[in-house]
């Protein structure tokens, strides 16, 4: 049977992701501190800390890209390695050679590579499913432009695109709103709703935009070496106070689904 035929009611199938004790070290530094996660298959994680908290140290380990110096990680009873098929991650956009010539198009294509094997040529299945992803994303129209002429936020979706056209059953986020205006944020935001609500894909989102992740995420956690995580969506002042290691004043956005007021 294979992995996504597992039914809902079936333990392995179920857990989408299981952190026990992951512990890394650099030197003498301490980034993650015996983290404990688990998620169950459609849930929709949103992640929050502080710069070197070490949230996107943590994605490279569900990916695989990492090894913790002790502790476990599984993507549905499986090793990271042995799952990476079906764990797409988005990166936060930062720099692009703006000299390089690709457009859309090839850049979503390029999440395809990994079911080519040994045919060097793009099937039909892969074309259908690139058409499919940036359909998804509002993008279609824009798969003859160069990538590097799209604005940041165009860039983001064409980036989630790529992610989507491999059908994961994981899609990892770093700061996919970051250094877009208010309008994307809630584009994409609606967007990845959009994508949870079939409740086929776990996402886990890391971001800073905490009035966003309270808006639209089932389950938050504050990570700053340790995970404060509770296994909801409430995101209270004292989780992030205890995260950043600070007082925090919290501002909601008029949107907001679960409003929190200022400190």
């Amino acid at each position: 049977m294979m992995i996504g035929d597992f039914k809902k009611d079936d333990k392995l199938g179920k857990k989408a992701l299981t952190i026990e004790g992951v512990h890394l070290t650099k030197g003498e530094n301490i980034i993650l501190r015996d983290i404990d996660l688990e998620l169950d298959r459609g849930d929709f994680l949103g992640i929050i800390g502080p710069n070197g908290g070490g949230k996107t140290t943590l994605l490279k380990i569900i990916l695989g890209l990492l090894e913790p110096d002790r502790g476990r990680v599984r993507v549905f009873g499986k090793s990271p390695s042995s799952f990476r098929g079906k764990v797409s991650y988005v990166p936060q956009f930062k720099n692009f050679d703006s000299d390089f010539p690709i457009n859309v198009w090839n850049v979503v294509l390029m999440g395809r590579v990994g079911s080519l094997g040994l045919n060097p040529f793009y099937s039909k299945e892969d074309k259908i499913r690139a058409k499919s992803s940036l359909k998804k994303v509002d993008m279609y129209d824009f798969k003859d432009r160069l990538f590097s002429s799209l604005s940041g936020g165009e860039k983001q979706r064409v980036l989630m695109a790529r992610a989507l056209v491999s059908e994961p059953e994981i899609l990892l986020l770093d700061e996919p709103t970051a250094s877009v205006d208010e309008k994307i944020k809630t584009s994409i935001f609606e967007l990845l709703k959009e994508l949870n609500e079939k409740k086929d894909i776990t996402i886990i989102l890391v971001s800073h935009d905490v009035g966003f992740l309270s808006s639209y995420v089932e389950k938050v956690g504050c990570l700053n070496q340790n995970l404060i995580y509770h296994g909801s969506g409430e995101l209270t002042h004292e989780m992030i106070e205890e995260s950043y290691g600070c007082k925090v004043d919290v501002i909601a956005h008029t949107h907001s689904k679960k409003a929190m007021e200022d400190v």
